[in-house]
Order: C-alpha cells, then structure tokens, then sequence
C-alpha cells in the first residue's frame, strides 16, 4: 500500500494510457461540480481494455459508457474510492464551482467599491455601474480610479452644473495643477481614456434624460429614447479628436486649441485675443474661428442684440424687438450658400461643423449670454439630432430653454441640403426685413 489507502496495484493500473485519460476525464467532471452516480464519461474506444482491468470483462464487452457509479463501485471491489484515487495521482480535487462563487463576489464587492467611489465625486449612478461594467477603468482600476477621482473633483465645470466656463483652460495645464502630472490625461494615457469616457457619458445622459427641476426639457429633441444608450454612444465615440475636444471643452477644458474651430457670418465677438474681433469684422464672408480666439471671455458687442431694423426706427421682423436671432446651421454648405447669395445682408450665421467644438461652445455661449435667441437646424439623422438635442440642452440649462429653437422644424428633408432652399429663404427674407 502507498499514497494513502490506494493500493499499489490500483496506482500501477492508474498510469496505464487508458485509465490515465479516464481518470483525467473524471477529474475534470468531478472538479466542475458533476460528482452524481450517472454522470457519464466519454471514452475512447482504444481504451476499453485498460478500463476493464478493474470494471471487468463484462463491462468492456458491453459497449457501455463509463458513468461515476460504476467507476466508483469498481474502484470499491479494488480497495479505493474515487476521490482518495483521483487525489493520488493529481493532487487534490478544486471546487471550481466554489471557486468562481468566491471569484464573483469578490469582483462585485471591487465593483460596489468602484462604482460608491465615482458616484460620491458626482458621476451619475447609472454611468459609473456602466464604466465598472466595461472596464474603463482597464487593467489597473485602484490606480486609474485614484487619479479619476481627483480629476474629476477638480473640473472647471461640473456636468450638470449652470456655472463654469466651456473650454477655458488647457488639458495639459489643468493636470499638471491637479494631477502633478502634465500627461496623466493624454489620451494615451489609462486615466485620460477613463475621465473623457466618463464625461462623455454623463453629458449624454444628462442631456437625454430628465433635467433636474424640468422634466418637460427630458428630451430636447428626440433623438435618443433611452439615456443610457446615448451614454454608450458617445463613450465610445469619445477618443475620435474632436468628440475629445469636445467633451473636454464642456468641462471647461480645452484641448489643441489651434484645432477647434467653429464658422461664422456676420457674428461680431470680441474676446481678450484681439485678433477676434478684427476677423469677425469682416462682413460678409464666412470666417474660421479658433478656440484660441475665442476662449479668453468671447463676448459680443454692446447693443449688437439691438436689430438692424431697431436701430433704423422700424419694426423688426415678427421676431421680437430689441432681439437678435442667430441661426445656427451643421453643414458649411449652407453657410456657404447664404454668403454667396446675401453677402453682408445676411442675417448672423454659425456653422458648427458636426458635433460642437471648444470654439463653437465659446461663440454660442457668447450669443446666448448676449441674449439673442438661436434657430438651430441640424441634418435628422441619428448623430444630428444628437448634436441638437446636446446644444439645447447645455445652452437651455445655462441660459434659459426659451433661448434655443428649431430651424424651420416643419421643413422635409433628413439632410440640411435637402431643406436648403427654404433655408436661404427664410435667412433672405429676415435680411430683407433688416433683422
């Protein structure tokens, strides 16, 4: 007798090549938590005559499977049972079954630990469980989080918040202030990945779920049912350059600022930077603005939200007096046309050039905080009534649901260039009117 009870016969029969692929077989089933009598065990056919040295010739003969009851009731008549064998010559048997319990719960106590800690600096409930849940915190989340969390307490403007400035400091200089490190936010970086995720995330769902204290603005425009969805959306489409810029720039963040830039038609602004208002005094002519431009307090200037025809002694356009009304379109296209056919007649003219820009939330801030109303037409698909549904929810919560409208809502067309004909005639007659 050696290794415990087994019989030295029974260990020399244990290392024949078909009682070996049995037993491992078997170690396998039982280690998964398969230890009932009828559990059966696949076999080779090659291996029949070393099983039937202990389940007998009978039993070879037969044809029949191996199941757990009879391997065990033959290992009996040998002098060992199943568990003391299999133990001998493989080490002791897992509970993989106990095991992946104990794995889970730990996970999921790593999980409530995670999601109690992303919540508690403002992260939205529903979109840290959905962070835990994809991994953005990747392969070294206590680190990631660390840095995530101070990050994210110190942001210029809160998701969420009616205060702050869009875009109003550098990436690299808002880590290097709060993080001690210039780079922890790169987005090559772990954590810059995790924190643009994140923000990404709760403007969507911000934006497409109820407003605090408004739940008649749930949806700006209906372009996303479900806040969630919209959640997942722009998180993954976050670390393209200018979703990062802007979401950056709504947390009052500004990357590349060279970079960002958003078109305009006789928009006069005035910044800090004076090159802002030499370009913008261009009239007539589409102009590219940066977000160098625009970010150091773009404003626009005294008395312009008077119109044309105020100013003039006459009655503005049915659009309310002493109110400027800025039309904001996504398409260069239309800005294009509308400098072509009314040249400084045109009425003011923002193009947003897809999703907002650091740039384009500077100049709409600036519009807004200077109390002109904005006319907002978008192509009707599924990423322009996202940018339209974002803009009228961020420039609504900061200054007033009232400001923004649609563009010409009752006019068919998914795509602007479809509408652009009622476009240029609504814009013509509004200059005709002296807006």
């Amino acid at each position: 007798m050696s290794a415990g009870t087994v019989p030295d016969a029974l260990l020399r029969w244990a290392r024949r090549p078909g009682s070996a692929a049995l037993l491992a077989e078997v170690r396998q089933k039982v280690e998964g938590g398969k230890t009932g009598d009828r559990t059966q065990v696949t076999i080779g056919e090659e291996h029949r005559d070393d099983i039937g040295r202990i389940l007998g010739v009978a039993w070879e003969l037969s044809g029949k499977p191996v199941t757990l009851r009879v391997l065990r009731d033959g290992l009996a008549k040998a002098g060992a049972d199943l568990d003391t064998l299999l133990t001998a010559v493989g080490g002791p048997l897992r509970d993989k079954p106990a095991e992946r319990r104990r794995t889970a719960e730990v996970k999921q106590q790593l999980r409530s630990e995670f999601t109690d800690l992303l919540s508690d600096v403002g992260v939205p409930r529903p979109v840290a469980e959905l962070a835990i849940a994809r991994r953005w915190l990747g392969a070294e989340p206590h680190a990631v989080a660390s840095v995530v969390v101070a990050a994210w307490s110190s942001l210029p403007t809160q998701p969420g918040s009616t205060g702050g400035q869009l875009g109003n400091v550098g990436l690299a200089e808002f880590a290097g202030q709060e993080l001690l490190n210039p780079h922890a936010l790169d987005r090559d970086q772990p954590a810059g990945r995790a924190v643009a995720r994140l923000l990404a995330a709760t403007f969507a769902y911000l934006d497409h779920g109820p407003a605090r204290g408004d739940v008649a603005r749930a949806v700006a425009i209906e372009a996303v049912d479900n806040p969630m969805a919209a959640a997942v959306d722009s998180a993954a489409a976050v670390l393209r350059a200018q979703s990062w810029r802007a979401t950056w720039a709504r947390a009052g963040i500004s990357c590349d600022q060279v970079s960002s830039t958003v078109l305009v038609l006789n928009v006069p602004l005035e910044s800090a930077n004076p090159a802002l208002k030499k370009v913008t005094a261009v009239m007539g002519e589409p102009v590219w603005l940066t977000a160098r431009m625009t970010l150091a307090g773009c404003r626009t200037p005294e008395n312009w939200t008077v119109t044309s025809a105020e100013r003039a002694g006459r009655q503005p356009n049915g659009l309310g007096s002493g109110q400027v009304v800025v039309r904001v379109c996504e398409n260069p296209s239309v800005i294009e046309a509308a400098a072509t056919r009314l040249g400084v007649s045109c009425p003011p003219l923002v193009c947003l050039y897809g999703r907002p820009s650091s740039a384009a939330w500077s100049v709409l801030s600036a519009i807004a905080a200077g109390g002109a109303r904005i006319l907002l037409s978008t192509d009707r698909d599924v990423a322009g009534e996202q940018i339209a549904a974002e803009v009228s929810a961020i420039i609504g919560r900061r200054f007033g649901p009232a400001l923004v409208s649609p563009w010409l809502p009752s006019e068919n067309g998914v795509f602007e260039e479809e509408r652009l004909t009622a476009l240029l005639a609504d814009l013509t007659n509004d200059a005709s009117a002296g807006w």
